[in-house]
């Protein structure tokens, strides 16, 4: 069987995901990267290197038809999209107090999208996107944050990392230690080795003060943490405090992206 390329990508993550969507449709699929070579569907790849996808010569045609709507649904329509369902949904112009005491004139509700089930698959999908390409990726073992807001944001990402072939176990961060039972304060600890890369999820990042909560309990706990990802940065210095503090932000969206 001859295969042939059909189209190029920023990044093996892109061409593995719509290689996978061809494939359920029973059109075996190559990726070829600079710098791993070609592979197939059993080895999923995570260097944002640039992919060839390669498909049968003698089925060209049914699969330019087909990508047409694949590609419709690839990662930067999933990332507009889910920008959209953010707007229509989360974006709120209206007076409030956070939680950190401040006063605003407008407010991200997350959780009208990722407790949706298209948001929080889109969101899940544009986060792994962005965790995929961390520096550290191939060392970590987990995603976690505090609860509540990122405790929806981490269920489904954890659901998308195992599709993907990169499992990482979903971590829950107790704002008090379980009174009863395991009188656990980090829920899914057990379930990664001493020691292992985790990134921290929010949902919000407005201060940075929960965010940063989360990763220094992590760290108290002896687990690793560089980055923190967020759904949403509001831009009121939550950025400039986690960078002073060591840690890297990385925000899927801004306030900017809305305003």
């Amino acid at each position: 069987m001859d295969f042939v390329e059909i189209a190029r990508f920023n990044s093996r993550l892109e061409a593995e995901s719509i290689g996978h969507a061809l494939d359920q449709y029973g059109i075996p699929f190559l990726v070829q990267s600079a710098d791993v070579g070609m592979f197939g569907p059993g080895m999923i790849g995570s260097s944002p290197a640039g992919a060839q996808l390669l498909v049968p010569e003698d089925r060209l045609d049914e699969v330019q038809e087909l990508l047409n709507c694949v590609v419709g649904a690839g990662p930067a329509n999933e990332r507009e999209r889910l920008r959209a369902i953010l707007a229509e949904r989360s974006y709120q112009r209206r007076e409030v107090t956070l939680a950190s005491g401040r006063k605003s004139d407008f407010y991200f509700d997350s959780k009208q999208t990722v407790l949706d089930a298209e948001g929080a698959y889109l969101t899940a999908r544009v986060f792994f996107q962005e965790i995929a390409a961390l520096p550290e990726f191939e060392r970590l073992r987990a995603i976690g944050g505090l609860e509540l807001g990122s405790v929806p944001i981490g269920a489904a990402l954890s659901v998308v990392s195992h599709q993907a072939g990169e499992p990482l176990a979903h971590l829950v961060i107790r704002k008090q230690p379980k009174e009863h039972g395991t009188r656990a304060a980090i829920e899914g600890a057990d379930l990664i080795d001493p020691g292992s890369s985790v990134v921290v999820i929010e949902d919000v990042v407005t201060t940075g003060g929960s965010s940063l909560r989360a990763a220094r309990r992590l760290v108290e706990e002896g687990f690793e943490v560089e980055t923190l990802v967020t759904l949403i940065d509001r831009e009121e210095g939550g950025r400039e405090a986690i960078e002073a503090a060591g840690f890297r932000l990385v925000s899927l969206f801004t306030r900017s992206d809305f305003a």
